[in-house]
């Protein structure tokens, strides 16, 4: 699993705007507001939107606080006591087969009187941006995965001699959010080989 840098890495958390977190103090506590979905270059403003949003608020005394913002939500009001706040803040994506982690961030940040404001800048997940075959068996016969290079990869399996090819099923499992063909449907490989296109949560494909 390949990591992204650390520029790319700011560059989507501000992406996520994800945490953009207004506070406007109000004795004895403060107003604070968390609003995400602008500024991403890597991520779209739609895409950042379509993110749902968790955090945790851990603060003065033992004070913990939990919230979330469904996709689509881009802010959330808060009523929080005055001091040191950490902010833990987590991104996920939907897709027909589950949840995808996209990103998690951290901040300590102490609210006073008065405006303030933070950005916390979250981790993009090897989760988000993943999308390969891990494994695949044809006519029972494990196959040998070689990555070409980060778009492409290769798939070798010598089955027995006298396979009937023309309907085979494949056995395979991915990472990434989808795949183009269903593991253990049928397929027709008497013509040569044929292409698995994956694709990963982040809308990226290798094939």
């Amino acid at each position: 699993m390949k990591k992204a840098g650390i520029l790319v890495l700011a560059v989507f958390l501000s992406a996520l705007n994800g945490c953009d977190i207004f506070m406007q103090p109000v004795s004895p506590d403060g107003n604070l507001t968390i609003t995400t979905g602008n500024g991403a270059r890597s991520v779209s403003d739609d895409e950042a939107r379509s993110f749902r949003y968790e955090f945790d608020f851990t603060g003065p005394r033992g004070e913990s606080r939990y919230e979330k913002l469904s996709p689509g939500e881009e802010s959330v009001n808060l009523s929080v006591s005055l001091g040191e706040w950490t902010i833990n803040a987590r991104a996920y994506k939907a897709f027909a087969g589950g949840e995808i982690l996209v990103g998690t961030g951290s901040i300590t940040y102490t609210v006073t009187p008065g405006k303030n404001s933070v950005l916390v800048f979250m981790e993009l997940s090897g989760d988000y941006t993943v999308k390969e075959i891990t494994a695949f068996t044809l006519a029972e016969v494990s196959g040998t995965i070689s990555d070409t290079d980060d778009a492409s990869g290769t798939i070798t399996v010598t089955v027995p001699h006298g396979t009937d090819l023309t309907s085979i099923a494949p056995v395979f499992s991915h990472t990434g959010a989808s795949v183009d063909a269903a593991s253990g449907v049928a397929r027709d490989f008497s013509g040569g080989p044929l292409s698995y296109t994956v694709t990963a949560a982040d809308g990226s494909i290798r094939t």
